[in-house]
């Protein structure tokens, strides 16, 4: 675990900026017996890869501008409101998208203490690595077949409490399950990849960055 002062040394922000980032759910974190932070290293890892300043979109926002870059058009927006975001992405860098995409839901580090992996995973949208090993899609990002140690998912807000409940999920930061609870989240190749860039190895990180940048490109 990183206490606050090594996570903000990390961050290049104060440690009062780390406990704000905690209580937003943009970094996962434990209380220690003692009463501080300890700051889970993979959430602290993607957002120091976000780099970026000033006000992150809204879940909304950030939904709409992945949908765009991993499909080409969205409905979550009007119309102007689409214009103006599709013609922003195409100043973004990678890092930055990630700034702002990170409020694209509410951040948890978990452990499931109850039913099976397989049975939950029904339940969620996964991504980053996980959907790599779940749904095959290794060739797509440049990357050989890995099992994957960390599932990274997304689950809609409207049935979050009841597969909390039902599969005991608890909050700890040496839990095997990064979870984002969204209102309406959709998986594609560019939330994918988004997750890649922000909590994977070097390797995949970097596979995650160069399909962003290419999808960036395009646009």
């Amino acid at each position: 675990m990183v206490s606050t002062c090594a996570a903000a040394a990390e961050l290049g922000v104060g440690e009062g900026q780390v406990r704000d980032y905690i209580a937003a759910r943009v970094l996962a974190a434990d209380l220690s017996l003692g009463g501080a932070w300890d700051v889970e290293p993979t959430t602290l890892r993607a957002l120091a890869r976000g780099r970026g300043r000033g006000r992150r979109w809204s879940e909304e926002t950030a939904w709409a501008a992945l949908e765009i870059l991993g499909g080409g058009a969205t409905t979550r927006l009007g119309s102007s409101q689409r214009s103006r975001l599709r013609a922003g992405l195409r100043e973004l860098t990678v890092a930055r998208l990630a700034y702002l995409a990170e409020g694209r839901g509410t951040l948890y580090r978990l452990r499931q203490d109850n039913g099976t992996r397989r049975a939950l995973l029904v339940r969620l949208e996964v991504s980053g690595a996980s959907a790599l090993a779940a749904g095959g899609l290794h060739d797509r990002f440049d990357l050989s077949p890995a099992r994957a140690t960390l599932t990274v998912g997304y689950l809609a807000a409207a049935v979050a409490a009841e597969v909390f409940d039902t599969f005991l999920l608890r909050e700890t930061n040496d839990g095997d399950l990064l979870l984002r609870v969204a209102n309406s989240p959709t998986v594609n190749d560019a939330v994918i990849a988004l997750d890649l860039y922000g909590y994977g190895e070097t390797r995949e990180s970097a596979a995650g960055r160069t399909w962003l940048e290419g999808a960036l490109r395009a646009l």
